[in-house]
């Protein structure tokens, strides 16, 4: 049996763990594009964005959502929304992300995310039609939307941490980390 020892679990939790404040950052991106281009025409769909969809139909799936009124549900949705966003940019930082930080790359990531996703998983288990099934419009703007996202997570992800006016959940990691350790 292989142990991992202590310092690689440190350095790639922290490694990870600079994913975190890009994905939220990447994630707010792509919320307002995703709003935005609701307002100017897919709106003509009425109902509501996927995040909140999605939300619902797990609630209920997890006998949940008769406990959940309309404003907690909107809570639970972006919740769950920057969560996903978060998760998937520690993927990112992980994988991709220790290649290039190139936005190009960052945006076919992010599409591969949506086709995954619209296209997968989410048809596959009742969550969301799949996006052949969607009116065109929507589609571009959810579709556009993950392009966003990962362009931004991209650059984000540049941009430096531990450094004055730049919060480092990577340097809290190690060093809160070590201490326990001593």
């Amino acid at each position: 049996m292989v142990l991992l020892s202590p310092q690689l679990v440190r350095r790639e939790a922290a490694v990870g763990l600079s994913g975190v404040l890009p994905g939220l950052g990447a994630t707010s991106v792509m919320t307002f594009f995703m709003l935005l281009g609701h307002h100017l025409g897919a709106r003509s769909v009425q109902e509501p964005v996927p995040p909140k969809r999605i939300t619902e139909r797990v609630a209920r799936r997890v006998g949940l959502r008769r406990h959940i009124d309309q404003d907690r549900l909107t809570a639970l949705s972006i919740m769950a929304h920057f969560g996903y966003g978060s998760f998937f940019a520690v993927v990112y930082r992980m994988t991709v992300g220790r290649l290039t930080r190139q936005p190009a790359v960052g945006a076919l990531f992010g599409l591969a995310l949506w086709a995954a996703g619209y296209l997968g998983y989410l048809p596959r288990l009742g969550l969301y039609p799949s996006a052949g099934d969607r009116p065109k419009g929507r589609v571009a703007v959810v579709a556009g939307s993950h392009l966003v996202w990962g362009a931004a997570l991209a650059l984000f992800s540049r941009m430096p941490t531990g450094r004055p006016g730049f919060p480092s959940l990577q340097g809290f990691w190690v060093r809160s980390t070590a201490q326990g350790h001593r």
